[in-house]
C-alpha cells in the first residue's frame, strides 16, 4: 500500500499543475528526446543497411 502515499501527489500534479512543474516536465521531454534522437537515427540507419544488403544483395558481397 505504499503507492497511496503517491496518490495526493499525483492528483495534485495531475488536477493543478503549476507553470514551473510544467516546464520542467518539458525540459526533462527535450532532454530525453534529444538524447534520443541520434540513436534512432543510428538504428534507422543500420535498419536500413541492413534490409538492402538482406533483400537487394547488391551492395554486399
Amino acid at each position: 500500500m505504499m503507492y497511496l502515499r503517491w496518490l495526493p501527489t499525483v492528483r495534485t500534479a495531475l488536477i493543478a499543475p503549476s507553470f514551473s512543474h510544467l516546464r520542467q516536465v518539458a525540459t526533462l521531454g527535450v532532454t530525453y528526446f534529444g538524447t534520443l534522437t541520434p540513436v534512432i537515427v543510428v538504428v534507422a540507419i543500420v535498419t536500413g543497411f541492413w534490409f538492402v544488403c538482406r533483400f537487394e544483395e547488391v551492395f554486399c558481397y
